[in-house]
C-alpha cells in the first residue's frame, strides 16, 4: 500500500503496490489536496504499466508535477522536450529507458546542425549546454518515477570550461561610450549611455539592468542596493559620481509616463526594456565591436577592481557571488597581475651594492 507522508514543507510517498515495492520519491507539492491527487494518479499509472513509458507521456508528467518552473523557464524545457522528442522520433526510440550517453552524443550532434532563430548563427556549444541542463532535469524526475535506471548525463559534464576573463579593452569601452553619446537620435531610441555605465560601474548582469529599480539607488548614501535577479543576493555597490552624473542626465530626459516608471530604464510605456540584449547587439555591431556580449560588462568590472587593489572577497561581495566562484574565473588575471609585479620587480636596481662616490663606514 503507498503512503503520503511530508518531510519539512513537501510530500513525499512510500510503500507497495501490487506486491512490488515502490521507493520513495517526491511529489513536488506541499499541498495535502495535490499530493493526494498525484498518489491517485501513480496507483493508476502502476496498474495499466503497459500503457506507460513514452517520452512524451514522461514530459506530461513532469510538467504536471513540477510547478517550480518560472514561466519563461517553462518555455524553455517546453522548447528543449520537444526538440529531444524530435531527435527520437527520428532514431525509432519511444521509451526513456532507451536513452544512453551515445544517444546524447548523436543529439548533441544533431543539435549543432540548428540555426539560431533570432541571430541566424549555429548553436553554439552553452547553447548545447544549455539544453543538456534540461534533459538531466528531465532524466532525474524519470529515474525518481522509475521511467528510468540512471541518468545518462553527469553534472560535470555540464560545467562550463573555466578560461581567464575576457573584459573589453579600454579601447572599446571608450569606443562604445563615445559612440553612444554621439549617435544620431532617431524617433525615440533608448538611451544607451547610462544603460552601459549602469553595466561598467555596477558589474550587474544584464536581467538586473533590465529590471533595475529605481528605488535601489540611495543618492544621499553614495550607494546603490540591489537585489540580482539570478540568485537572489542582495549586493551593494557604491554609487560613482560618473554614473551618478549620467542618470541624472538620463532622468531628465524621461517622460511622464517614465518618471512613473519603477524601473531606471523603460520604454516610451514604462516597462522594462525586455529585449535590451538586442539593442547592444546591434550597437556593438554599429560600433564595430568585436565578439561582445553583456556578460563582458561584469568580467570588466570585476578585472578592473582586481587591477585597481581589490581583492577576489571584495570582487565576490560586489557581485553577488562567493569567493570560490570568483576564485574560479578571476584566478587566471589575478596570476596575470602577480606575473606583472615579478617582472616589475626584477628590474628595480640592487639594493645591496654601493653607489659610485658614497663611501660606508665600518
Amino acid at each position: 500500500m503507498l503512503g503520503l507522508y511530508k518531510r519539512g514543507r513537501v510530500f513525499y510517498v512510500q510503500g507497495s503496490h501490487a506486491g512490488r515495492t515502490i521507493k520513495r520519491r517526491s511529489l513536488d507539492t506541499s499541498s495535502r489536496e495535490v499530493a493526494t491527487e498525484r498518489l491517485h494518479r501513480l496507483e493508476k499509472e502502476l496498474d495499466t504499466p503497459q500503457t506507460r513509458g513514452s517520452w512524451n507521456e514522461l514530459v506530461e508528467l513532469f510538467f504536471s508535477s513540477v510547478s517550480s518552473l518560472k514561466p519563461r523557464t517553462a518555455v524553455k524545457y517546453r522548447f528543449v522536450a520537444q526538440r529531444f522528442a524530435t531527435f527520437l522520433e527520428r532514431r525509432a526510440i519511444v521509451k526513456p529507458g532507451e536513452i544512453t550517453a551515445a544517444i546524447l552524443a548523436e543529439y548533441i550532434t544533431d543539435r549543432a546542425t540548428d540555426i539560431h532563430p533570432k541571430w541566424h548563427t549555429p548553436i553554439g556549444n552553452e547553447g548545447i549546454k544549455s539544453d543538456l541542463r534540461c534533459l538531466r532535469r528531465f532524466f532525474l524526475f524519470a529515474v525518481s518515477n522509475e521511467y528510468m535506471t540512471g541518468n545518462p548525463i553527469r553534472q560535470r559534464q555540464l560545467d562550463s570550461s573555466i578560461s581567464p576573463s575576457s573584459p573589453f579593452t579600454p579601447e572599446e569601452v571608450s569606443r562604445m561610450l563615445q559612440y553612444a553619446h554621439n549617435r544620431p537620435q532617431r524617433g525615440a531610441p533608448i538611451d544607451l549611455y547610462p544603460i552601459l555605465l549602469t553595466f561598467l560601474r555596477t558589474g550587474l548582469r544584464i536581467s538586473d539592468v533590465i529590471h533595475f529599480p529605481k528605488t535601489a539607488i540611495n543618492a544621499g548614501a553614495g550607494q546603490i542596493i540591489i537585489t540580482t535577479q539570478k540568485r537572489g543576493k542582495v549586493v551593494y555597490i557604491p554609487l560613482t559620481t560618473d554614473l551618478k552624473t549620467a542618470l541624472e542626465a538620463h532622468a531628465s530626459t524621461l517622460t511622464a509616463t517614465q518618471l512613473r516608471s519603477p524601473w531606471l530604464f523603460s520604454t516610451r510605456f514604462g516597462k522594462p526594456i525586455t529585449n535590451l540584449d538586442g539593442y547592444l547587439r546591434r550597437f556593438w555591431i554599429q560600433a564595430g565591436i568585436d565578439k561582445a556580449h553583456a556578460h563582458r560588462f561584469r568580467d570588466t568590472f570585476a578585472v578592473e577592481l582586481l587591477q585597481h587593489g581589490a581583492s577576489l572577497y571584495d570582487v565576490a561581495k560586489l557581485l553577488g557571488i562567493t569567493h570560490a566562484v570568483a576564485e574560479r574565473h578571476y584566478t587566471p588575471y589575478v596570476k596575470t597581475l602577480q606575473e606583472r609585479a615579478r617582472s616589475i620587480m626584477q628590474t628595480l636596481p640592487d639594493l645591496t651594492t654601493t653607489p659610485a662616490g658614497i663611501t660606508i663606514n665600518p
